[in-house]
């Protein structure tokens, strides 16, 4: 620092001393330019370029004279000749030919309207047209008969026909007589009613036409098998829950501590054996594929392990009802001990409320419970709630198949803590060993001590 200030002094004063010498003995240099001369410009001789305009009054605009008109020529207007005028004659109205001579008849008038009233009609013969012998319709036969207007009720009316044509016997009207004044017609003259000529058939109030039953007219199809919402009245109430309860293992929570559920997903080759899942501390529950080969004998091997088995649900994108519908039923072939069924990740079972709807009815009447993911608005949790099976949501996947065995544990952690709030709490992770490592490690931890481990059909049954 001595040496850095001791430099900027020194330098300070060679710069003073060599301004000063630098100004006492160079030369000034006046660096200013000479002003301009402004002397006088030589002009021309008789240029006059410098003479002064002389004074003269100014010349202002004014208007221009008008146009004589008089003496313009005339342009005289070409008239065409009488033969090129065109012809402005009005031409004569059109007239409408005569019938005879365009060879057309005229129309026949038609019949006078008839209305007609009661309640046993066989049939009505219409102008030009012959009816079919067919099957009377008998309204009402212990009810009284009606009649027709006050005014054409003296006999029986047949509905006239052109002279062209003859009306069959069996088209005329039936006798008729007298009816409640309920069905009678308003007095009123058919000649005056000013309407297309028509039939009406009147019914006395009360009464109505039979309707023949629609019968299933397509054989080897099953009806009634579409989706319903809510509980079905026709099902016996002991069958909900049936397979969950039936297939379930013996569980007790007398502390009544918070409950964790893992369900392992079966992932073929890296499957720990049924035997070691047997001697685990804790309860689990294993899930099929049911579309595997071996998937009937894994589920006997589990079950005599002493464990639950859940079925997967691989469905197709875009599954047409009746795929659902045969799908489970092969599901519930492949695995018939099983006490709930998985949806994937994907939550294919929530697909479409309709699905959901399907989906929730097969379970009802099978008995199986329901787990799913926590997706969208889960239409098929709110559904399955207004059916009354049990049902319920992953919380966590901690083992997806690549998690380390540290991982697994800080998510065991988060799954205890979240129990202790809700009461209950289902994981989901891959059968793997790393997996059985981490849970028999977690396990002897503190944080085990706050809940207990239990079969899935533990926290689905009430």
């Amino acid at each position: 620092m001595r040496g850095f200030l001791t430099g900027i002094v020194s330098g300070v004063l060679v710069s003073g001393l060599g301004l000063v010498a630098a100004e006492r003995y160079l030369p000034v240099i006046d660096l200013k330019l000479p002003a301009p001369d402004a002397g006088e410009v030589a002009v021309p001789a008789g240029s006059e370029f410098n003479t002064e305009l002389p004074d003269a009054p100014p010349i202002l605009p004014g208007t221009e004279a008008p146009v004589d008109s008089a003496g313009a020529p005339m342009v005289a207007t070409p008239v065409p000749e009488s033969g090129n005028l065109p012809d402005t004659t009005p031409l004569d109205a059109p007239q409408a030919a005569p019938l005879a001579e365009t060879g057309l008849a005229a129309p026949e008038e038609a019949p006078t309207p008839v209305i007609v009233s009661g309640d046993n009609v066989d049939g009505l013969a219409l102008p030009g047209l012959s009816q079919p012998d067919a099957p009377q319709i008998d309204v009402a036969a212990a009810t009284p008969e009606a009649t027709l207007a006050p005014e054409t009720a003296q006999a029986p009316v047949t509905l006239g026909a052109p002279e062209t044509a003859e009306a069959p016997e069996a088209a005329q009207m039936p006798e008729v007589v007298d009816a409640p004044e309920t069905a009678m017609v308003p007095e009123t003259p058919i000649a005056a009613i000013d309407a297309p000529p028509v039939a009406v058939l009147v019914v006395p109030q009360g009464r109505r036409l039979p309707v023949p039953e629609i019968e299933d007219m397509a054989p080897g199809v099953t009806t009634d098998r579409l989706p319903r919402i809510g509980p079905d009245v026709t099902r016996p109430a002991n069958t909900l829950g049936m397979a969950l309860s039936r297939n379930a293992i013996a569980f007790e929570n007398a502390a009544g501590s918070p409950l964790i559920s893992l369900i392992l997903v079966d992932v073929g080759d890296v499957r720990p054996a049924p035997s070691v899942l047997a001697d685990f501390p804790v309860p689990l529950t294993v899930a099929l594929d049911p579309t595997a080969p071996d998937a009937t004998a894994l589920m006997q091997a589990y079950r005599q392990a002493g464990l639950e088995v859940a079925i997967l649900t691989p469905l197709p994108e875009g599954a047409a009802p009746a795929d659902v519908e045969v799908a489970f039923q092969s599901f519930f072939a492949a695995l018939p001990e099983a006490v709930v069924i998985m949806d994937l990740p994907e939550a294919v079972l929530q697909e479409s409320r309709p699905r959901a709807a399907q989906v929730v009815e097969i379970l009802a009447d099978s008995g199986h419970g329901l787990v799913t993911y926590d997706k969208g608005l889960n239409t098929v949790m709110q559904i399955a709630s207004q059916a009354s099976v049990p049902a319920a949501t992953v919380f966590r996947d901690i083992d997806p198949g690549t998690h380390d065995v540290a991982a697994m544990k800080r998510f065991l952690d988060q799954a205890a803590f979240r129990a202790g709030l809700d009461g209950k709490v289902i994981l989901k992770a891959e059968a793997r060993p790393e997996t059985l490592t981490a849970l028999a490690e977690w396990s002897l931890g503190s944080r085990a001590a706050s809940v207990v481990f239990a079969p899935i059909s533990a926290l689905l049954r009430p």
